[in-house]
């Protein structure tokens, strides 16, 4: 066995006003992964990954998939609340819910998937569960990253490793799934995330608004103040309200605020401290198959380092970021539309659900003001029609 570690994350650079974000610029990581042999594979099998906002960032690589292997037959194996995410994307044929979380589940998801003949297996998330599932399948070519994690001989046949430098692994997590593909001989393809949204669900999106007293045209303005992370991602909601409150103002726009599961509270503080009136829809079911054509009316959103950001990129929306703890290189994709704000401080990334010092002021101190700058670039850059 071998026995990887994470490295701690080096303390960031001082910010000066020529360079106010110095170390994360520069030459990108060279990444060198080897070719996978065998193939051209027939029946494939795709592990997706697990958070909705990594679902979001592996379309590009399912699409490049899709596209080299446009005779063989691709299925995806997700757990089942992604199953909306994934609705209406064309890039695999069949789709198989995730259920395992024990062992003995995992081995039962296993032989059952061995019935299919999957010749291929993609592993997308880094962890033991999802490669076990493969290896009790018998695919004969299993490939992912192996990393930290302690990896068994043979659990991947083809483990595959992804650079870091200075222990950070620098490589948005749109390139970290593109070049599992290009392992599998995929020619270099864009990086743009797009959603393909039917029209059924755009329709059901505009009963939606009609419901919310919308009216077609009406500028609308969406605020995501959730995240299904952690405590240290989250912005107080009262800076949430002063933002929407001085953008609707100056744009006379509705303001929606979008929230997932369990995020009522956080919903009703940004509604109460609001003067403006906002719409809650917290205690609405909006599927995420919906939402993505919800995010494609909006003319700006405001959110946390959450799922919620990766729709409005997916709709080709502007968006604002608010992010804290957690290392932004990560989730840079391939858009214009885009600018994220925070607050660094020595302990900055920490990548903990709760600050670990317990003043989490990467997010307290980042003061609305900044953010309202932000929105007003962004939507200078793009205005509203």
């Amino acid at each position: 066995m071998t026995l990887f570690r994470r490295t701690a994350f080096p303390s960031p650079p001082v910010a000066t006003a020529e360079d106010p974000l110095p170390g994360l610029r520069g030459d990108p990581v060279t990444f060198d992964v080897r070719q996978v042999p065998g193939g051209p594979w027939k029946n494939i099998i795709i592990r997706a990954p697990n958070w909705v906002g990594d679902a979001v960032m592996v379309l590009p690589a399912l699409k490049a998939i899709r596209s080299h292997f446009s005779g063989a037959r691709i299925t995806l194996l997700a757990r089942p609340h992604m199953t909306s995410i994934f609705s209406g994307e064309p890039y695999f044929d069949d789709f198989i819910p995730y259920e395992a979380k024990s062992l003995r589940q995992m081995w039962r998801q296993g032989r059952e998937l061995a019935k299919w003949s999957f010749d291929l297996a993609l592993v997308f998330p880094h962890s033991i569960s999802a490669a076990l599932v493969a290896t009790f399948a018998r695919i004969p070519t299993r490939v992912g990253y192996a990393e930290r994690w302690i990896e068994p001989p043979g659990l991947l046949t083809h483990p595959l490793r992804a650079p870091k430098t200075a222990g950070l692994r620098q490589i948005p997590m749109v390139d970290y799934y593109l070049h599992l593909a290009y392992a599998l001989g995929c020619p270099k393809s864009s990086r743009r995330i797009w959603f393909e949204i039917p029209k059924e669900k755009e329709e059901e999106a505009n009963r939606l608004f009609d419901g919310w007293g919308i009216k077609p045209g009406e500028r609308v303005i969406g605020v995501s103040p959730g995240t299904a992370f952690g405590s240290s991602k989250l912005w107080p909601p009262e800076y949430f309200a002063r933002v929407a409150d001085e953008l609707a103002r100056e744009h006379k726009a509705r303001v929606v605020i979008l929230c997932g599961p369990n995020e009522e509270d956080v919903a009703d503080r940004l509604e109460g401290a609001m003067k403006s009136p906002a719409i809650n829809t917290s205690r609405d079911i909006v599927g995420m198959d919906v939402l993505k054509a919800v995010c494609k009316r909006l003319m700006l959103l405001v959110s946390t380092d959450s799922g919620g950001r990766h729709f409005a990129v997916g709709a080709g929306v502007p968006v604002v970021v608010v992010m804290g703890s957690t290392y932004h290189v990560y989730t840079e994709t391939e858009y214009e539309k885009y600018e994220i704000v925070h607050h660094r401080l020595d302990c900055w990334p920490c990548h903990k659900q709760v600050c670990p010092l317990g003043h989490h002021r990467c997010m307290k101190d980042l003061q609305p003001e900044k953010v309202l700058e932000a929105c007003r670039r962004m939507l200078a850059r793009f205005p509203p029609e």
